[in-house]
């Protein structure tokens, strides 16, 4: 069982999905995500894939992405990345063509 990842991302993936990505290190991970709507209660499984990326001399931890889908809109879900004990939550957004208003900002440097 992992101790620790680091890294964890959250980002859309479409409409009723969601991306978590997350780096490992050490021995390699399983890229799964558990989840589900109530906190340790994970009621299902998604898997990805990761990988590694160089540049010269150095070398990345283990980059790991995951696609959860079919998630309801205005929900929390609760989950865990690659095994490890930590939990996360998440709000998915609302639905497409709802009047709820979203707010989000980008940032960026170039």
């Amino acid at each position: 069982m992992r101790d620790e990842n680091f890294q964890v991302h959250v980002s859309l993936a479409g409409s009723n999905s969601i991306r978590i990505t997350w780096v490992t290190v050490g021995p390699p991970a399983p890229s799964v995500v558990e989840f589900g709507t109530v906190s340790a209660l994970y009621d299902k499984v998604a898997v990805g894939n990761s990988d590694y990326y160089s540049f010269m001399f150095y070398k990345s931890g283990q980059v790991h992405n995951v696609v959860l889908e079919n998630l309801n809109s205005s929900s929390i879900y609760y989950y865990k990345c690659g095994g490890a004990e930590q939990e996360y939550v998440l709000r998915t957004p609302p639905a497409l063509g709802s009047q709820n208003q979203v707010t989000f900002a980008v940032a960026g440097k170039r």
